[in-house]
């Protein structure tokens, strides 16, 4: 078996050969002594690390996808409806449950600013986190005062919003950190 010298670039961290390992002395580069096999070694991590970018790719794609569809459902169920805050039918709907004429003018304006602020991709992460504040409390509120004035069956629909709104809100995350 013939040894040769060579130069491989694996980036700040420690290279691992099949029989020692090598700290690298200029961070950058490191000079082994590879035999034969060794290298053979280098290209089998090297493909599998291709590999693993081309994955975490497809996860990233995945992840954005699933947070879109969830943030447009929501939106379109919650949000949406919310124009029409003025209806005769929304403002028996607010006076049934016992609250003031004005805060149905108040949630409505709220949840379209809201959903505006969810749907918009160029809106900043912290302003996106307030709505998913706001829509959290809202919904556990609509739960909590559906349960008690109308019963427990009229308590699954913000039930269903705020799974719709947890998976939203934790894809967004994974988005926001990729």
């Amino acid at each position: 078996m013939r040894r040769k010298w060579r130069s491989y670039c694996l980036g700040d961290n420690v290279a691992i050969t099949p029989f020692i390992v090598l700290l690298p002395p200029h961070r950058k580069c490191i000079r082994v002594l590879i035999l034969h096999q060794q290298i053979n070694l280098i290209k089998s991590l090297f493909i599998l690390s291709v590999m693993t970018t081309l994955t975490s790719t497809r996860v990233v794609k995945r992840d954005r996808i699933i947070y879109w569809v969830f943030t447009t459902l929501f939106v379109l169920l919650d949000s949406v409806p919310a124009i029409w805050f003025n209806s005769e039918l929304a403002r028996q709907g607010i006076k049934d449950m016992g609250f003031p004429a004005y805060f149905g003018v108040e949630l409505g304006i709220g949840k379209i600013i809201g959903g505006i602020l969810l749907i918009l991709p160029m809106i900043p992460a912290r302003f996106k986190e307030w709505a998913y504040v706001g829509f959290g409390i809202s919904l556990i509120s609509a739960f909590i005062a559906n349960f008690v004035v109308k019963g427990p069956l009229f308590a699954l629909p913000p039930l269903v919003g705020m799974a719709i709104l947890t998976v939203s809100y934790i894809y967004f995350h994974k988005t926001v950190r990729n």
